[in-house]
């Protein structure tokens, strides 16, 4: 995981300046929040390429940017792929296979085989090619901008660049001929004319960087995850006596199982694959047995589940983390006291009871993160809004900001001041849009007049806009703070056997909220051990912390961005 920067001009004008020095070096200065393993700077062919590492993978950080003879490398990212590194970092993996490289084809097999989130920026020098992407779900942030002449791809954004950029739409690879006309071209991922949301993606790239980009859809990359799987034959519709876990069909319990052992997988990967040493000890050359893994953590079903299945592969002498923000509610008379005991610190609290009782070797370490207004307003205006950004909306601020503090890890830990050391942390993100956790499932499922029919589409329309409603974001205001987030139920086997079930296989919306929406997943944790959080309703983290009140507007701009 690192923070990426190149700047370029496609204009053929290598003497243009920067327009603004002071905003490319508050750029810098939060890169080098989400890297601080190792930084580094270099110039070639008149691009600017900036590099900074926070170490997970391989013996060794590897310093970024990576140049060989042929091509210049930035890559943020994991790959969990069952490489067998011996030592070596997956970014050292990533430049043996292109340093075999020969033509666009064969670089377009190496992203066909390419498992984990990533973004990237990657320069052929002799073909005078610079190539970018984000990874086919969007889990890692990446920004293109134009000012001026000047083309700026980064991790990251600022405040005084919002109007200026886009996050890059995770629909192909990219490339730019610099040694021509500077046009911009895409190898994409999926076909764009199946969806009119990617058509909407690619109008507004042409729109923010001036550009007629062309779509190569007859050469799009292969992506053989992306197959339906056959799974055994069932359907939630017909079973209507949960939560009696006793009477589940077997072929539920089969799905079940295979889902589960995907999801455990893919933890294991993401709780394994980093340093032996937590963010306090990493300079240090013995084995510390501080907490390196964190989970964001409301008590709700996603994340409880992502508990259990961590407890099994984090050793026992090392705790676990679980981060639970609360929010000071805004109140009429400031000399009430306040009121931490919002609705998601008391999930967390009643779900960390059950934890305790069903995986009491483990040390279970519940961070209470509390936020006054005055602090919250202190840090979106001098800090997070140029992470935020280029979102800009209410919505944005909330549910950024709420990460960006829980990801931060300071609060109390058993009444005493505590700030987490954990470089790892876990997210549920992905759930709830592929399980149908969200009351617009509800909505579509009641209101049409072929209800799976409409379920399905609004599943579909969800999972194609994840990337842009949240992905990108949270990637930012998480990494911010020196921690990787990993999002366990994003990872392609998870992908590939989730999408390959029916709506009526992952929900049963004939039930009531807290059964039927996301049942299926409700079922899994009842087999895990966990029956609290099973029937907890689904609650909006904004709404769940107190960030936000239900009266706002989530898609109108923030105030903070409106200075």
């Amino acid at each position: 995981m690192c923070g990426i920067f190149c700047e370029f001009s496609n204009k053929n004008d290598s003497n243009s300046e920067c327009s603004d020095c002071q905003i490319l070096e508050k750029l810098k200065i939060n890169l080098n929040r989400r890297g601080p393993n190792k930084i580094h700077e270099e110039n070639i062919d008149d691009i600017k390429f900036y590099g900074t590492v926070l170490h997970h993978q391989g013996l060794e950080p590897t310093i970024q940017p990576v140049v060989t003879e042929n091509f210049v490398l930035l890559f943020n990212g994991d790959l969990f792929m069952d490489l067998q590194l011996d030592g070596q970092s997956d970014t050292d993996y990533l430049k043996s296979l292109l340093e075999e490289v020969k033509d666009e084809n064969s670089l377009k097999k190496i992203f066909e085989s390419l498992r984990g989130p990533y973004s990237l920026i990657l320069y052929h020098k002799k073909w005078k090619k610079l190539y970018f992407a984000r990874d086919p779900m969007g889990r890692n942030s990446l920004i293109i901008g134009k000012i001026n002449d000047k083309v700026i791809i980064s991790s990251i954004c600022c405040y005084d660049l919002a109007d200026f950029c886009m996050e890059v739409p995770p629909i192909g690879l990219f490339s730019v001929n610099l040694a021509e006309n500077g046009d911009f071209s895409v190898f994409p991922w999926y076909e764009t004319t199946s969806h009119e949301f990617y058509q909407e993606q690619i109008d507004v790239f042409n729109t923010k960087l001036k550009q007629n980009l062309t779509v190569f859809d007859e050469k799009k990359i292969i992506l053989p995850w992306l197959e339906c799987l056959e799974v055994e034959n069932f359907t939630l519709n017909d079973f209507l006596d949960f939560p009696s876990a006793e009477n589940v069909p077997e072929s539920i319990e089969k799905n079940c199982k295979n889902f589960l052992k995907a999801l455990s997988k893919s933890v294991q990967e993401r709780v394994t694959l980093t340093t032996e040493n937590c963010k306090k000890c990493y300079n240090q050359n013995t084995i510390c047995s501080h907490c390196r893994i964190g989970i964001l953590f409301s008590g709700g079903l996603d994340c409880s589940i992502l508990a259990i299945l961590a407890d099994k592969h984090v050793p026992k002498s090392q705790p676990i983390d679980l981060f639970n923000v609360a929010f000071e509610k805004i109140r009429k008379n400031s000399s009430q006291s306040i009121n931490w005991d919002v609705p998601d610190r008391l999930t967390a609290k009643e779900t960390l009871k059950e934890l305790r009782e069903i995986r009491p070797e483990r040390l279970w370490n519940l961070v209470e993160v509390n936020v006054t207004r005055e602090e919250l307003n202190f840090e979106l205006k001098t800090h997070l809004r140029d992470i935020i950004s280029p979102s800009k909306n209410i919505l944005d601020e909330s549910l950024g900001a709420a990460l960006w503090f829980a990801a931060r890890g300071k609060g109390i830990l058993d009444e005493n001041p505590y700030e987490s050391t954990c470089r790892v942390l876990l997210v549920g993100s992905g759930a709830d849009e592929l399980f149908g956790g969200y009351s617009r499932h509800r909505n579509a499922f009641k209101r049409a007049e072929n209800p799976e029919i409409s379920l399905e589409n609004e599943l579909n329309l969800d999972w194609i806009r994840l990337p842009n409603r949240n992905l990108a974001r949270d990637d930012r205001v998480i990494s911010d703070n020196s921690a990787t987030p990993r999002a366990p139920y994003l990872q392609e086997d998870v992908i590939q056997f989730v999408r390959s079930l029916k709506a009526s296989q992952r929900c049963n919306l004939k039930l009531e909220g807290g059964v039927g929406d996301k049942m299926f997943l409700r079922l899994c944790a009842q087999s895990l051990g966990l029956r609290r959080c099973c029937f907890f309703k689904k609650r909006a983290l904004q709404f769940g912390s107190r960030i936000a009140d239900s009266r706002q507007k989530g898609d109108a701009v923030s105030s903070f961005f409106q200075e």
